[in-house]
C-alpha cells in the first residue's frame, strides 16, 4: 500500500508526543526532602526545617496545579475562580444616597462573629440585612469589638473624624416581644451596661420622649437627652422579636449646632420588612431624587 502522507501539522504533533514519550521511558528522579526528626535538630539548637519542607512542597504543588488549570486568565478572573460566585444582590455597603449622606444596613450579627473590623464589616449581600440607618458621608465607620456586641449589644457604630463625640451606633438585641409601657424604664435598661448613657440620663436638664408609627404600624419611640458633658438623640423600637435602638450623640457644646443633623441619623433607622429587589429599587429612587435637586436630571 503507498504510504500516507502526513501533513506539516500532524508530522510536528507526532515528533512532539514522541519526544515526551522518549522523555517518560527514561524517568526522572525529584529530590525527596530529607525527613529529620524535630527533636534531634533542636538539641542542636536550630530550628526544623522538616515540616516546613514538606508544607512548602505541598503549597507550591498546589499554586502550580491551579495555574495549569487556570491558564492564562487575568488576575481578576482568577481571584473570582478562588472566591466563589458573589451574593445575587451584592451592592456597596454603606451605599452613597447622594444626598451628603450614606445608608449602611446592618445584619444584626452575633457577638461571636465581631472582631477585627468588628461588626461594621458586615458584607454587601442585601438579602442578610436586617436594619438600616443613614448617617453624614463623612463619618467614618469603627470598629465594633466582641466586648462591646456581647456587653452593649453594640452591632454598628460610625463617627465624625472633626468632632470627638458625634457619634451615633445601633444596639440590638434578640428576645423581645414588644416595648415596655414605661417608657423610661427602657431607656433604663439601655442604661445598664452603658455608662456614657447613664451618665446622660442622671445629668438631663431635659428628658422627653415620644411615640410615633411608621406606614406599616411599626412602633417607634423617640428620646432628647440633652445633658453636661454630652446629649444624645435616641429611638427603640421591636421588630420579629429583636430590639433596635440608635443612639445619635453629641457634646453638649456642639450639640445645637448638630441637632438637625442628629435628628435625621436618628429618624432614619429602619428594620427591613422589604425584599432585596424592592430594597435596591428604593436606593435607586433615592439616588435619583438627589441627582434632581442638584439639577443633573
Amino acid at each position: 500500500m503507498p504510504s500516507a502522507t502526513l501533513s506539516p501539522g500532524a508530522a510536528q504533533l507526532r515528533t512532539s508526543l514522541g519526544s515526551r514519550q522518549g522523555k517518560r521511558s527514561h524517568g526522572t528522579t525529584r529530590p525527596i526532602p530529607k525527613l529529620v526528626r524535630a527533636s534531634s535538630v533542636e538539641s542542636e539548637g536550630k530550628p526544623s526545617l522538616a515540616l516546613a519542607t514538606r508544607r512548602g512542597a505541598l503549597a507550591g504543588s498546589t499554586a502550580g496545579g491551579l495555574a495549569m488549570l487556570m491558564g492564562g486568565l487575568p488576575e481578576a478572573q482568577f481571584n473570582q475562580f478562588l472566591m466563589g460566585p458573589p451574593p445575587a444582590h451584592a451592592f456597596e455597603n454603606p451605599t452613597v444616597l447622594g444626598n451628603g449622606f450614606v445608608r449602611f444596613f446592618g445584619e444584626a450579627t452575633s457577638a461571636s462573629s465581631y472582631g477585627g473590623y468588628g461588626g461594621n464589616d458586615q458584607g454587601t449581600d442585601i438579602a442578610s440585612f436586617k436594619y438600616w440607618y443613614d448617617v453624614p458621608d463623612s463619618w467614618k465607620a469603627d470598629i465594633v469589638t466582641k466586648q462591646e456586641k456581647g456587653y452593649l449589644g453594640i452591632d454598628s457604630r460610625f463617627s465624625d473624624p472633626k468632632q470627638k463625640y458625634s457619634k451615633a451606633y445601633v444596639i440590638t438585641f434578640p428576645g423581645y416581644v414588644k416595648l415596655k409601657e414605661d417608657k423610661e424604664e427602657i431607656m433604663s435598661d439601655l442604661a445598664l451596661a452603658d455608662a456614657e448613657l447613664q451618665d446622660a440620663i442622671n445629668l438631663a436638664s431635659d428628658f422627653s420622649f415620644t411615640q410615633r408609627k411608621d406606614p406599616d404600624g411599626q412602633v417607634f419611640v423617640d428620646y432628647d437627652i440633652v445633658a453636661e458633658p454630652l446629649s444624645v438623640l435616641c429611638t427603640v423600637t421591636i421588630y420579629n422579636k429583636r430590639l433596635f435602638a440608635l443612639l445619635a450623640w453629641s457634646s453638649s457644646t456642639n450639640f445645637d449646632a448638630n441637632r438637625t443633623k442628629l435628628t435625621k441619623i436618628r429618624d432614619s433607622l429602619q428594620t427591613v420588612k422589604q425584599s432585596p429587589e424592592d430594597l435596591l429599587k428604593q436606593l435607586s429612587l433615592i439616588r435619583g431624587a438627589a441627582t434632581c435637586t442638584m439639577g443633573e436630571c
